[in-house]
């Protein structure tokens, strides 16, 4: 097992942890910080684009792993893996034996984790209801 490997399955989830918490202890909300200029709104944009698409990879290679493994061995593993991560005692031999889709799956999910900490859509994970009633209370008045 190499210093990558190490670093990616073993302080890479920690890192996004960290910084998905401060990002909503935070709350990164970007858009009256870009309200007025256009080249950052841009920017901004196309950000918020990327973490889009991160997600729906994630969620695409989440149904693929279903498809193809089921609730078989690799979903296990994978779920297994999690928990050992969230005990603060990571396995590598449960990561060693996923598959590479599986493990595609875990990095776009943290990468989108750790994106999405830098984006205003971190608000709507924390208050989800709030934001909600706010767009039927636009609904309605239209």
């Amino acid at each position: 097992m190499g210093i990558f490997q190490m670093l990616l399955w073993m302080i890479y989830p920690y890192m996004v942890v960290v910084i998905f918490a401060m990002g909503i202890v935070w709350n990164c909300d970007t858009t009256e910080l870009f309200q007025n200029n256009n080249e950052l709104n841009r920017k901004s944009n196309a950000f918020r684009k990327t973490v889009k698409g991160l997600m729906l990879l994630s969620i695409a290679s989440g149904i693929a792993i279903l498809l193809f493994y089921g609730f078989d061995k690799d979903s296990i593993h994978l779920f297994q893996w999690l928990v050992s991560v969230v005990s603060l005692n990571p396995d590598m031999e449960l990561i060693s034996n996923l598959s590479v889709l599986s493990r595609m799956h875990i990095i776009l999910v943290l990468t989108c984790l750790l994106m999405l900490s830098f984006t205003k859509y971190i608000n709507y994970m924390l208050h989800p209801l709030f934001h909600y009633r706010k767009q039927s209370v636009k609904i309605s008045h239209e």
